[in-house]
Formats: C-alpha cells, structure tokens, sequence
C-alpha cells in the first residue's frame, strides 16, 4: 500500500529512529572481533549501562554489578564507555537522517524524530515513494554507513511513532496508522508509554487506569478533572492527534557531560573523595547552565588504586543543572559504595539524558518549589562569576579538593617551569565504521 500526504490514515508522517544497544553497538562496530559475544559497557561505573543480545540471553541486565554479571556470564567483555566516540556515531545519524528530510529532532545520542510528510521524497509530482518506502531507506542507510541496526516506527504523532519503534526491537521497522492506534494500545500498559513515569503509572492506575487504550478511551473533561498537562497531551496523541512538535531549533554538538580527574596521593578518606565528585558535578553544571541545557542522570565512578572501578547511575526526580539536587541523589549511593579499606586515586561523573532547559518538566509529584529555590541560588552564583570570575562562590562540600588543586599547582610549578603536553599527547582521533570497503 502507498502512503500519500493526503491518506487519512497519515495525516503527518512522523517517524521515530532508536539505536539498538546503541553503546554496545558502536563498539562492536569499532571491534568486529566481538560480534556474536556477550558485551557490556559501564566498566567506569562498575554497572552495566548496555549490553548486546548475547549479554542479555546470559542473563545480565541494565544495571547490573560487576561480580554479579561474571557470575552469571563468565566470559563477558565489559568495556568503558566512551561517550566521545557514541556521539560520533550519533552526529552521523542525524545527518543521515537530514538527507531525507529537513524536520529532525535529535531527541538523544541514540534516537531521534523526523517529520516525512514533505520529505522531497514523497512529495515528488512522479514517481513519489510512499512513507514506509522512505522509512525503510533511511533503515538501510544508517546500517550501511554505521555497521549498527535501528529500530524505526512510523505513525501520525511523536508518542505513537515511540510505541511503533519499540514494538519489534532489534532491527524492527513497524508502521501505524491512524485506524490501527487501538489494536496496539489494548494490550500495551500505560506505564510503557513515552513520558508516562513510574509516579504517573501509579496514579493513574489508582483511578483504574491500566493499559493505554484505557486511558485513550476516557472522555475530555474526565481528562480535564484527573491530568495535568503533559499527560493530557500524551493523551491527545493516543487518540491519533498530533500535538506534540518536534524541536528543531539547533542541538549543541554533544550528549553528555563528563568530568573525571585523578590525585595523588591515593586517598581512603571519604570525604576527601566526596569533595572531588562534588567539584565535578559543579563544574559539569556549570558547562550545562551555560548552554541551557539540564541533565536527568548521573553516573559517577570511584576508581581504585587496583584500578578497579566501583559506580552507579541515578536518575533523577527532575531534569535539573543544580549541583546541591544532584549531589543530594547521588550521596546515598555513594556512602553504599564507598569502601573504607580501599584506597582511590581518581574519581569522575557523567550527566546525560540532556535537555534544553527552556523545555521545562517537573515531575507529577516532584518538589518543584525546592527546585525553584536551588535554581534561584545557582543563578545568583552565576552572576557573581560573571562579575569577579568563575570559582569565586562554590559548595562547601567542594572545598578540600579545590584545596588539594591549588596545592597541586603551586608543587608543579614552584622551581619546575610550567608543565605542558606535547602535540602528540594533546591530539586524538577516533574514525567511526564508514561502510564496508570492498
């Protein structure tokens, strides 16, 4: 069947693009050697962060403990992230995605939307293709120039295209139109749908919401009565509407945050290693607040003198680019984490899920009046740093590792000139899989 502009069942054609064990996947592109192995990425945070299908056949999953995965997989690789080289991968993506169409929102490093209704390729006087024909050559495309599959869904709004790009993973394409949105949504939980979190899900299921077609089916003012906003317009989209529009106001270059140091002497001190996570989570918000952007996760690292790394991933209630909100997500998993006896030498965090911060959610039942007031204080930090300088406002609990830096620099530089890297150290280059050479 064709798919035109004019079909009632694709009133807009809008599709969804998600990266199938994205992280994994990159690597195994990079190292062909470990195709068909269990492989996991997240080493630095002693967690697994994504695994290949193999890793998951074996029994390991998101957020697994080390021991616990070569327990249960002894011969699983578990690789560092490297955030530098996904965003490669991801930056490729999207302008694949830009040949066919000019309406792209880069949702995330592994997923975004795009808009096909006036793609050139469909709307060509003669010889046009249909939608799913388009789809279907953009999935061809990203696996020939990236060596990694994608999942694409394509239906009439950005919620239903997110259900579609999800209903056959790894390596699915699924379409749905306008008339067959309530075959997919009888059975699917409300809790699985984009934008619907687990307070939400509890919420409504109070109210004998269950699956997504049951709360579809709900009339307007019962909608009116019971939902805020966000939920009210995931409910229009159910419901075939388009409502929600893609954001395409220009993306900066990157997906992620980090910010890692290591120090000498090795330290067994708690709060000497909280206060160097502190000074990086507040130099991480800061690059953040910059660039209007907010994260929703963090992951930090403590890495130990037998370089072995102990983390873990938060998420968090709001998106947010305060450092007091994420350090207070972040302090009790940390002291769980910590190990006394063990001495460390470097540690790091990691924010990601980013937004731009002009687009702002709180959550259904998410202190947003603690969060004005956090907001409120770092944005007087923010004046202050730029009228006498960046550093001169910080968090206590920053303190005595800006201390240990300043005593750092002074024995590197009194009597020894400046230390500086040689071009050879400071270059680096990482190509990604460009397609097979024949």
């Amino acid at each position: 069947m064709t798919i035109r502009s004019s079909s009632t069942e694709f009133p807009r054609a809008i599709m969804h693009v998600d990266g199938d064990s994205f992280f994994v996947s990159c690597e195994i592109a990079r190292r062909p050697g470990l195709r068909g192995k269990p492989v996991v990425t997240g080493l630095e945070r002693g967690i697994a962060s994504a695994m290949s299908p193999e890793a998951k056949k074996a029994g390991i999953h998101r957020g697994m403990r080390i021991g616990d995965m070569r327990r249960v997989c002894p011969n699983v690789v578990i690789l560092p992230s490297d955030y530098t080289m996904y965003a490669q991968y991801a930056r490729r993506m999207y302008s694949i995605v830009r040949k066919y169409t000019d309406v792209v929102e880069e949702y995330s490093i592994d997923e975004c939307f795009a808009d096909l209704t006036h793609s050139p390729l469909a709307t060509t006087a003669t010889g046009a293709c249909s939608y799913e024909e388009i789809a279907r050559q953009i999935q061809a495309d990203l696996f020939d120039s990236l060596g990694i599959t994608f999942s694409l869904g394509l239906s009439v709004n950005k919620v239903m295209a997110k259900v579609a790009s999800k209903w056959n993973k790894p390596n699915g394409f699924t379409v749905i139109g306008r008339s067959s949105i309530p075959d997919y949504l009888k059975a699917l939980p409300v809790g699985k749908i984009w934008g619907i979190g687990s307070s939400t899900t509890m919420y409504l299921k109070k109210l004998g919401i269950e699956t997504t077609l049951d709360l579809a089916t709900k009339d307007h003012s019962w909608i009116d009565d019971h939902c805020d906003l966000p939920v009210a317009r995931i409910y229009e989209e159910l419901r075939g509407n388009k409502v929600l529009e893609l954001s395409t106001d220009g993306h900066d270059d990157y997906a992620s945050v980090q910010r890692t140091q290591t120090f000498r002497p090795p330290s067994g001190d708690r709060e000497f290693c909280w206060s160097q996570l502190s000074q990086h989570v507040e130099d991480a918000c800061i690059y953040l607040r910059k660039d209007m952007r907010t994260a929703t996760k963090v992951s930090f690292f403590l890495k130990t003198q037998d370089f072995e790394y102990l983390g873990e991933e938060v998420s968090l209630p709001d998106a947010t680019a305060e450092p007091q909100e994420l350090l207070r997500a972040v302090r009790p998993r940390f002291d769980v984490l910590f190990v006394p006896r063990l001495q460390y030498r470097a540690t790091g965090i990691t924010l990601h899920g980013l937004r731009s911060r002009k687009i702002r959610t709180v959550s259904l039942f998410g202190d947003s009046a603690h969060l004005e007031k956090a907001s409120g204080v770092t944005r007087a930090i923010d004046r202050l740093a730029e009228k006498f300088g960046r550093g001169v406002v910080f968090l206590g609990s920053s303190l005595r590792a800006l201390r240990h830096d300043a005593r750092e620099d002074a024995r590197l530089h009194a009597g020894h000139g400046r230390i500086r890297m040689s071009t050879e150290q400071r270059k680096h280059f990482d190509v990604i899989y460009l397609g097979e050479v024949r």
